[in-house]
């Protein structure tokens, strides 16, 4: 694929057909992250990603942004040229420059869109916020955090009765998850007997922040044990209890702490490190996922 500089509508195109390419590129790496952090979390888009499916949603927004920007500085110089120059040719040629770069715009407007329908978590643009506020953007996002976020789940089915779900979750609606991932929540279940847990956060994800896609298709939860008051770190050998019964399930179990403290204390109580996250910020309990995976950011 070769974009061309000079003229802005192939650039445009370009960018929508590698935004294409890269959608695809997450949906196959998503779940089966390579872990790999290139650049400070203060650098935007790509600041505290780790995996393959952080770096293309972060590069999708990338491309759409910078494209925006020579949008416009392709109508800012062509429109000064317009009034300064008195030579019909280039009066002309400025016109032409403008109708162009607003063809680019539209185009990227029209990519951006199509990118948000598919998955949000393409498109984040949470950076912007953190700017105006001076604060470097946060990988974590709490359990509950609240704004709610259109996916698409087609193999979703409503969680199967036994499965404790925590009220007032998946934005008021019926919560529903991958129909895999429900029965193996069945068995979750019945290895937990004694120890009471419940679902946090199914599908529809009460949260818009989440950098994992699997929130969006259903193909996996936040859970947390119902005993431990929200904000505390349940105790070493319930997590790994938790993780272990997971592991039974054919499922991934990851405790997300708020500190390194915190995870080192329950890693020297007997806790696997493997399947214990530190993110600033989070609220501590249980990501579940489909299948192996390792753990990371959500």
């Amino acid at each position: 694929m070769y974009c061309q500089l000079k003229n802005l509508r192939p650039g445009f195109i370009c960018v929508f057909a590698l935004g294409l390419f890269l959608f695809g590129a997450l949906h196959v790496f998503a779940q089966g992250p390579i872990t790999v952090e290139l650049f400070e979390p203060s650098v935007p888009f790509l600041g505290g990603q780790k995996d393959i499916a952080g770096y293309v949603s972060g590069f999708i927004t990338l491309l759409i942004s910078v494209a925006v920007v020579l949008a416009v500085l392709q109508i800012t110089i062509a429109g000064f040229t317009w009034m300064t120059s008195d030579a019909v040719g280039s009066v002309a040629d400025a016109k032409d420059k403008i109708w162009k770069a607003v063809q680019g715009l539209l185009l990227a407007g029209v990519s951006f869109i199509v990118l948000q329908t598919i998955n949000p978590a393409l498109v984040r643009l949470d950076f912007i916020n953190s700017i105006l506020q001076g604060n470097p953007p946060s990988n974590a996002t709490p359990e509950n955090a609240g704004g709610g976020a259109q996916g698409g789940c087609t193999t979703c089915a409503t969680i199967p009765a036994g499965v404790p779900v925590k009220n007032g979750i998946c934005q008021g609606q019926v919560c529903q998850v991958d129909k895999g991932l429900g029965q193996k929540l069945q068995t979750l279940n019945s290895r937990l007997s004694g120890l009471p847990w419940h679902v946090t956060e199914g599908y529809p994800p009460d949260s818009n922040q989440h950098q994992n896609p699997c929130h969006y298709n259903g193909t996996c939860v936040d859970a947390n044990l119902r005993t431990v008051p929200n904000g505390q770190v349940a105790s070493g050998a319930d997590v790994q209890r938790f993780i272990n019964a997971a592991i039974d399930s054919s499922l991934t179990a990851c405790y997300e702490v708020s500190n390194d403290s915190s995870r080192n204390s329950l890693i020297s109580s007997g806790v696997s490190p493997d399947n214990v996250v530190a993110i600033p910020g989070a609220v501590p309990h249980f990501s579940v996922y489909n299948g192996s995976t390792r753990c990371s950011t959500r």
